[in-house]
């Protein structure tokens, strides 16, 4: 008999699956955000988040799940009261708010007189990995005018 195509235990990652794996990601990266208190805890959240968009956009491009195709798959749980969520939207949701968090980042650092050289250097280092990835075309930077909107009058850091 020739071996199946069946993984270890569950189900094969179909389009709905992988949707609702990376929602999950998504969504509980964002709220995370939510008790940070230092620069230094957001320059790793920024990090993660970076990373988590760059990992997200490798496999679904790698599966061939465009952003046309993975905006037709709404995932219904209990993370998502309100409607149910599309994960493409959650991921420029989710850039938008690292970039953000990069200019907050950014501006806190120019602005105080106590920020450490190990600090400057982990998010020189970030931003740099940011930079080369938008050179490649692999990162946008901009925020959509929409979240701009939505976070105009917040301020990360006094």
């Amino acid at each position: 008999m020739a071996a199946e195509n069946k993984p270890t235990f569950g189900p094969l990652e179909n389009r709905a699956i992988f949707a609702d794996k990376w929602l999950r990601k998504f969504h509980t990266h964002v709220f995370a955000s939510e008790s940070l208190e230092f620069r230094d805890e957001m320059t790793e959240w920024i990090t993660i988040g970076f990373e988590l968009l760059l990992a997200f956009e490798e496999q679904s491009s790698a599966l061939g799940y465009n952003k046309e195709l993975l905006s037709t798959i709404f995932v219904h749980s209990e993370y998502f009261l309100r409607s149910p969520a599309h994960v493409w939207r959650m991921a420029e949701k989710l850039r938008d708010l690292v970039n953000w968090a990069i200019d907050e980042v950014t501006r806190s650092i120019q602005a105080s007189k106590n920020c450490g050289p190990e600090e400057k250097a982990r998010f020189d280092a970030l931003v740099d990995r940011i930079t080369l990835a938008t050179k490649e075309g692999k990162w946008n930077g901009d925020v959509s005018v929409i979240t701009s909107k939505q976070l105009e009058h917040t301020r990360l850091f006094a």
